[in-house]
């Protein structure tokens, strides 16, 4: 169990570590690694420390879980039924934390964007499409709750 959680990890800290070198090559061109004023290299580590983390807690609590349903019920098919049923629930709550998350961060762009702010680089198309995926990720999480709560009962 211990070694499934820490590999899990491993690939979240190495997926992050694919997309964050993506977006920043993206952005700041392929040479921003060998740049030593750029100071998106100090954050690059520790954002890969805190996605290991991250992908480690998730897997271990997941696995928890799985364990605690099945070793409580004594008939197979109502624990998988009763696991099947608490991962729509936490699906509907990993899309509100989503859509919290982006719902955060949408009054920083606006105001980055009416500001002119450099740093982030705010634009109207990416404040839509944070509001979008705020309200997606909202609406989709209320959905698949309303299902949990139907199918519990």
């Amino acid at each position: 169990m211990q070694k499934r959680n820490i590999i899990n990890g491993l690939l979240g800290a190495i997926g992050f570590l694919i997309v964050a070198f993506i977006a920043f090559s993206l952005r700041f061109g392929l040479s921003w690694w060998t740049s030593s004023e750029n100071e998106m290299l100090m954050f690059f580590p520790i954002w890969a420390v805190v996605a290991l983390y991250v992908g480690y807690s998730a897997s271990s609590h997941y696995y928890k879980k799985k364990a605690m349903y099945f070793k409580e019920e004594y008939e197979p098919e109502t624990a998988a039924n009763n696991w099947k049923l608490y991962k729509t629930f936490m699906l509907s709550k990993f899309l509100n934390i989503i859509a919290k998350l982006f719902a955060i961060m949408t009054p920083f762009y606006i105001l980055a964007y009416i500001d002119e702010s450099e740093m982030l680089n705010s634009s109207p198309l990416l404040i839509i499409t944070f509001a979008v995926i705020s309200v997606v990720c909202f609406i989709s999480g209320r959905i698949i709750q309303n299902k949990y709560i139907v199918a519990k009962d």
